[in-house]
């Protein structure tokens, strides 16, 4: 698999800012970590040719190693191993046909927790030329059909503000 391809194209990133140093350049820079950019680009090409062989509904799925002919995938839960575990044969075979020298495939589970913050719900005021406005606008609505909905929502605020 052409390694140098993949190390090159990680070469050739950079940022357009004068001012600042690109990422990839400091990587290359700092000697223990320029011994792993192969390694990253290695890997990084075997995930994109494991998601170019397996089913759209694989997408989340990871490379976490692959190490002595071993390959190690991730999966965010139980239900989609299963189901990666029956495309195993098929993703090995299709690897070996272009030349990954893949004797085995693992998965592992690794649930990823969610850490998007929940946001709290604070609730506003009304003010006294916004209570009046929506007040007139009740009055001023035509009985309709359409326009039910929207007088319901604007007399829910309005007992909602009287509330508070």
């Amino acid at each position: 698999m052409p390694i140098a391809s993949s190390y090159s194209s990680i070469k050739k990133i950079s940022f357009s800012s004068q001012t600042q140093k690109s990422a990839v350049d400091f990587l290359r820079n700092n000697n223990d970590i320029n011994a792993i950019l192969p390694t990253i680009a290695y890997i990084l090409e075997l995930k994109n040719q494991c998601i170019a062989e397996l089913p759209l509904m694989f997408k989340d799925c990871e490379v976490l190693q692959y190490k002595n002919e071993n390959l190690i995938l991730s999966t965010p839960n139980a239900a989609l191993a299963s189901k990666l575990k029956q495309q195993l044969p098929r993703l090995r075979k299709r690897l070996l046909a272009k030349n990954w020298g893949i004797n085995t495939i693992q998965i592992k589970v690794q649930v990823q927790k969610n850490l998007a913050k929940v946001s709290t719900f604070k609730q506003k005021k009304l003010s006294e030329v916004a209570f009046l406005a929506f007040s007139s606008l009740i009055q001023e609505l035509k009985l309709s059909i359409s326009n039910e909905p929207l007088k319901n929502a604007v007399l829910k605020m309005i007992k909602s503000h009287e509330k508070m």
